[in-house]
């Protein structure tokens, strides 16, 4: 009953100094209702999961999100967090302290009971709560930075594994030109009309769009392990088709307005600048610590023999004499704050420099593969046509008309590589402006 009465009587004390930690609890709890009730990903199992027809990013952004185990480890280590806050503006338990003097068991006098409680300085409790509050809103957008990371992963694997199916359909094509360019040098040769090595150099270039197909299969392999890593399923497990997009990606934004976009919605802005109250709120509980500790006791006593002078009531006042000690801390604290202050200053310099080499990039695929479909490949596609008319006509050799489709293909074949690159450059800068589909919880 003692320590019940001492424990109201400290809340007590603590409410009337402030009343400041109602406000942090309702902001606490609202984000811990946040986190529970966000989605948890199947991280026990990595059981394949059935996919609906071909693949496509939409899905794959769902199945990431609910599947990728390292967004369980961010949200436990989030929910860890949160635990803290009650912690930081806990009360400090109080002391019970029993006394026996060595012949008190034979007159029944020379006990001693007695409870003590430490006061803690409201603006203190509220200052600890909302640094850990502070971590917390931190850790909240780290988790929304991973989300994003993680899908732009995942789309960017899903325009490598759509462009090898592409690779394999042009060679495809290309071999069958060149088989057709061979039985062809066969027949000329039989009838006297050609020479001897044509008909070898044609299977040599078989050969090679042969070995160029290992190589599209090492990537495809490759990109199929990482997708199915990101969704925590056999790296083997087979996926389903990948169409290749049939227009590239729409041309950007100008710069500045991508710039002040991500510093309007990209996480790391926001986590900064939460770490830094975080700071500030250490600066603010690490002033209070200089303020001298008050607390109050009850004791009883059966010293006296008479019983009216046994209960007593005692207040207490800390004495804060390492006055170095609590000057250090604040310095301590404050160069944090400042240091942390500084981060923001780097996140924002590093977030422009992303955007501006995301944005470079895009519009150099773009404008290349325009080119190539303006320029290179219709030019090709003639040279192409001419050669073997000309060779129909006796004019060329066999060697021109083989260089003519080799030059064909192999300009193909960088068609999809840099309509790859603009795929790929236009989800790094969504990345970098923060604006990955789907990811916002």
């Amino acid at each position: 009953m003692v320590l019940k009465i001492g424990r109201w009587l400290t809340w007590a004390l603590v409410w009337c100094g402030g009343c400041g930690t109602s406000a942090l609890d309702v902001e606490w709890h609202t984000l811990e209702d946040r986190i529970d009730a966000s989605p948890v990903a199947v991280g026990e199992t990595s059981d394949p999961v059935a996919q609906p027809g071909p693949l496509t990013a939409a899905w794959l952004t769902e199945q990431v999100l609910a599947r990728n185990p390292r967004l369980d480890v961010m949200r436990f280590a989030l929910r860890a967090m949160l635990a803290t806050i009650p912690q930081q503006t806990a009360v400090p338990d109080p002391t019970l302290e029993i006394g026996l003097a060595p012949l008190s068991l034979n007159n029944g006098r020379g006990q001693r009971l007695a409870l003590r409680q430490i006061i803690p300085w409201t603006a203190t409790l509220e200052a600890r709560g909302r640094s850990a509050l502070e971590s917390a809103r931190a850790m909240e957008r780290d988790l929304d930075a991973t989300r994003r990371v993680l899908v732009a992963s995942a789309h960017m694997q899903l325009w490598e594994l759509g462009a090898t199916a592409h690779r394999k359909l042009l060679l495809g094509e290309h071999h069958q030109l060149v088989r057709t360019l061979r039985e062809g040098a066969i027949g000329r040769f039989a009838s006297g009309r050609a020479r001897p090595q044509d008909a070898l150099r044609a299977e040599s270039e078989l050969i090679m769009a042969d070995l160029m197909l290992y190589e599209i299969e090492r990537m495809n392999r490759q990109a199929t392990a990482r997708i199915n890593a990101l969704m925590h399923q056999p790296p083997d497990h087979p996926l389903g088709e990948t169409p290749w997009p049939v227009t590239l990606p729409p041309s950007p934004p100008p710069l500045n307005t991508l710039i002040a976009l991500a510093r309007a919605q990209r996480p790391e802005v926001a986590a900064a600048d939460h770490r830094a109250r975080q700071m500030e709120y250490d600066v603010t509980a690490a002033e209070a610590m200089g303020r001298p500790m008050l607390g109050w006791g009850f004791e009883v006593s059966t010293m006296s023999p008479d019983w009216m002078m046994w209960p007593m009531i005692m207040f207490m006042v800390e004495l804060p004499f390492a006055s170095d000690k609590r000057r250090a801390m604040v310095d301590e604290a404050m160069a944090s704050a400042r240091a942390a202050r500084s981060e923001q200053e780097v996140v924002d310099a590093e977030l422009s420099q992303e955007v501006a080499l995301r944005h470079a990039e895009l519009v150099e695929a773009l404008a290349t593969s325009h080119a190539y479909d303006g320029r290179v490949l219709p030019t090709l596609e003639q040279r192409l046509s001419l050669t073997m008319a000309s060779y129909g006509a006796g004019q060329e050799d066999f060697d021109a008309v083989l260089m003519a489709a080799m030059a064909m293909n192999n300009a193909r074949l960088e068609r999809v590589d840099v309509q790859l690159r603009a795929f790929i450059a236009a989800t790094a800068l969504e990345l970098a402006v923060g604006d990955i589909a789907g990811t916002k919880p």
